[in-house]
């Protein structure tokens, strides 16, 4: 095998048993090979697309200032077009060389004009590239990838294949970010594939679903793949990332109870706990409770967890473990109502939990000791049947454990410290005096008031569900729980918060005037223009009082 061309040195080529090339001096095999040096690994420009590394060897022939195939493409950056570039990315993104993060880096600059030449497939191999190298734009003054690229995904969402849609759910579930009207699209090709899927897989279990069983375990909707298949079934499995995905980032949308009422029967035959967790946590969140599917998974939970012990080498796995037992605590405590379906399910998790941990809570999870601590609150307040039980089964003494295990406040984020510092610099301007980042076991207070049982909570996107100003399960549950203490606990919505400094002052006055939520908050209501008003005129009424003393001060004297 042999290459032709000019090079600035005589190119040594050696043949290796698989006929491909490779180098030692950099990570480009068309460079010179020098004597002694180790051979690396193969070039995945040319393992990947053999057309490309064709047309890069070509341009390579006639450059005099050759030193690779990283600065050769970016410099020829214009005479590829989408698809190639797309093929490039991928090819670079398996980390074989040193030099596929820099070239996926600098082909982000031109990422504006690239996303809209691409169908969905190529979009969702592109971000799967990135996603696998790490790299996002840093540059606050350039468009993001995986923003740019969301409405052209959503617009052809109807091309992509199964996996493709699970790969793209997983991918905005990593990153956070929260696209409606993308999570819209990808849950509607879901419905569509589905409805497609139940044309061709036979409903095998038509006796038994004729009559519901007791405890609803054989209950199988219509177009469910066999438990058997489950793991071989691209679209259980991407439906499955979807509701995780909605779950994570407390996006509703229109097809997440037909996806639920889809998977569930499937994840309750496999009897995985991991998924279990994930679709109670989604019941309680979305208030999906009167639904036979959510009270069958529910069931299916106390059940597992009552056989668990005899299983638990097999299904003990450290982190992963603590964070399903974590999950599953806060569904099963949301909803104060009292149930003794959810109580049975509550015992069996706290029991599953002593046996793993209950004598080395050094090993517990800060998350799991403090959803532990929630659970145990939340039982002494609001479910008098489930604490008899605990109880009687031993376990008040290990949860009284819990209470002492301490952990350090994790630091806040950026975004979220600004807005706190904000909201404590007008306390001090109003001379109210305060502190920040309270303890106030199992919770932390964002700011307590000094002198009076006042809390106030500062809110962030996270704290609602999807754009709407529902608030999500943990905000909810916080605030009923300190309000049952008998705190007053104010809320200000990072978009409600005003940008001057001045009209910060006005607000605050105002929030702490009004009168605070009671206990069940479901929905931010911002301050309404009734307690604006009274405000402005106290404010008038104070500043003619002072106007007058000060007129009739000297006169006085």
């Amino acid at each position: 095998f042999e290459l032709h061309g000019r090079f600035p040195y005589h190119l040594h080529v050696r043949k290796i048993p698989d006929g491909l090339l490779r180098n030692t001096s950099t990570a480009c095999c068309l460079v010179e090979v020098r004597p002694g040096d180790d051979e690396l690994d193969l070039c995945p420009l040319r393992r990947a697309c053999w057309p490309i590394f064709s047309k890069v060897r070509r341009f390579s022939q006639g450059d005099v200032f050759f030193t690779g195939c990283e600065q050769l493409i970016v410099r020829h950056l214009f005479s590829w077009s989408p698809e190639e570039l797309c093929q490039i990315c991928s090819a670079f993104a398996d980390g074989a060389t040193p030099s596929g993060p820099r070239l996926l880096t600098r082909l982000l600059w031109r990422i504006e004009r690239l996303v809209p030449h691409l169908d969905g497939a190529q979009l969702a191999e592109m971000l799967e590239a990135y996603t696998v190298v790490g790299i996002r734009e840093h540059d606050p003054r350039r468009p993001d990838l995986f923003l740019a690229a969301a409405p052209y995904l959503a617009a052809q969402a109807s091309m992509l294949r199964p996996q493709q849609v699970g790969q793209m759910l997983a991918v905005y579930k990593q990153f956070n970010i929260r696209d409606e009207p993308l999570f819209e699209s990808l849950g509607a090709r879901l419905v569509e594939l589905l409805g497609e899927r139940r044309q061709s897989w036979s409903v095998r279990r038509n006796d038994a679903n004729k009559q519901p069983s007791a405890d609803g375990s054989n209950l199988v909707v219509k177009g469910s793949p066999p438990a058997q298949h489950a793991r071989k079934d691209h679209v259980f499995v991407a439906a499955m990332n979807f509701l995780q995905a909605c779950g994570r980032l407390n996006i509703m949308t229109a097809q997440v109870g037909t996806l639920f009422d889809f998977v569930a029967p499937v994840v309750r035959a496999r009897r995985d706990i991991g998924y279990l967790t994930s679709l109670a946590q989604l019941s309680a969140k979305f208030d999906f409770g009167k639904r036979p599917e959510t009270e069958a998974v529910l069931r299916m939970l106390s059940d597992c967890f009552k056989t668990l012990p005899a299983q638990q080498p097999r299904l003990r796995q450290g982190y992963t473990s603590q964070v399903v037992y974590g999950q599953l605590l806060l569904a099963l405590i949301f909803d104060e109502a009292p149930c003794q379906l959810r109580d049975g399910a509550l015992l069996a998790a706290v029991k599953a939990v002593y046996a793993s941990f209950g004598h080395t809570l050094s090993a517990l999870d800060e998350r799991l000791a403090r959803q532990l601590q929630v659970a145990e609150l939340a039982v002494r307040l609001e479910r008098p049947a489930a604490l008899q039980q605990l109880q009687e089964a031993g376990l008040q003494p290990f949860l009284e454990d819990v209470k002492q295990v301490d952990h350090e406040v994790s630091p806040l984020k950026k975004t979220s410290s600004q807005q706190h510092l904000q909201v404590s610099a007008v306390l001090q301007d109003l001379h109210v005096r305060h502190r920040l980042e309270e303890r106030m076991l199992p919770y932390i207070a964002d700011v307590r008031l000094k002198g009076a049982p006042r809390l106030i909570e500062i809110d962030g996107p996270l704290h609602f569900v999807g754009r709407s100003s529902r608030y999500d399960m943990k905000s909810s549950l916080k605030h009923r729980l300190l309000t049952k203490q008998g705190w007053q606990v104010y809320h200000i919505a990072w978009h409600d918060w005003p940008t001057h400094r001045h009209s910060r002052q006005g607000y605050i006055a105002r929030l702490l005037r009004a009168r605070a939520p009671g206990g069940r908050l479901l929905e931010y209501q911002p301050l309404d223009s009734t307690s604006h008003d009274e405000a402005l005129a106290d404010s008038r009424n104070r500043f003619e009082e002072r106007k007058v003393e000060t007129d009739t001060g000297p006169v006085n004297l």
